[in-house]
């Protein structure tokens, strides 16, 4: 379990390191590509909307064709199949129980050149923003689908960074099931609005974070519903918002639901 002085010492880093004046450099801290699920199109760059109307500011096309009808149809019967509980997390983690060694397409992101994964579209569903193909970030549109899905009220936003508003509790001794959201730094320390979000299904071991979430990383699956650990400690990724640039990504906090 990570001790208060880990938890302390992996949140105020980079804010430290800023008041007093220093700059973290990317080289100073190792890279981590468990965080590679960011480094494609940015919620602003494919429009949402409740309408179903999308706009596109770059020339980001990849997953903008819609799936044949079968697979809209098996994608019903998959939701129709999906628990509602008892917990969120047992939500979230049924999608990998049932997918993702034998069936992983089923619950990740299909780039170009093949059409959206209407699942992931449908997670939209549990958010004021529907988005109208795969291509954006989707973590948090799937943690509100499973508290949604399970009876609970979600933040009713797309956005990972959501969960730290007013609506939800952060607590500094987590438990399974709870939320754990992690924030995007520049390497001045400035909060970048951005980052993951995902459920904690084992209670925090040594310097990982075991969580179960969508839009992740793990076996050459670039952005998938999956299980794997998150480091504690601060780890530079990438993103992109008009071009690649370093960040930093820590843990933030733990959110307690339910």
């Amino acid at each position: 379990m990570v001790s208060r002085r880990q938890f302390i010492a992996g949140t105020a880093t980079a804010s430290i390191l800023s008041m007093l004046g220093l700059k973290l450099r990317a080289a100073d801290i190792p890279l981590d590509e468990t965080f590679a699920q960011l480094a494609y199109s940015p919620l602003s760059d494919v429009q949402v909307t409740p309408h179903g109307v999308s706009s596109h500011s770059g020339n980001h096309v990849e997953g903008t064709s819609p799936p044949p009808s079968d697979v809209v149809s098996q994608t019903a019967d998959i939701i129709k199949a999906t628990p509602v509980g008892p917990h969120p997390i047992d939500v979230a983690q049924s999608f990998v129980i049932r997918f993702y060694a034998d069936q992983p397409a089923l619950i990740s992101q299909w780039p170009d050149p093949k059409p959206w994964n209407p699942l992931i579209v449908d997670f939209f569903s549990a958010t004021d923003d529907h988005a109208v193909n795969d291509m954006v970030p989707w973590c948090a549109a799937f943690v509100n689908w499973c508290l949604v899905r399970t009876g609970g009220k979600g933040s009713g936003s797309p956005s990972s960074q959501s969960f730290l508003g007013a609506s939800f509790t952060p607590t500094s001794v987590p438990r399974v099931g709870d939320l754990v959201v992690f924030t995007c730094y520049d390497l001045q320390g400035k909060d970048l609005g951005i980052g993951h979000v995902a459920f904690l299904r084992a209670l925090p071991r040594g310097d990982t974070i075991p969580v179960v979430g969508g839009n992740q990383s793990l076996d050459g699956h670039s952005s998938i519903i999956c299980e794997r650990d998150y480091p504690v400690a601060c780890r530079t990724s990438r993103l992109v918002d008009g071009q690649r640039i370093p960040c930093i990504m820590r843990l933030r906090a733990y959110v307690r639901i339910g």
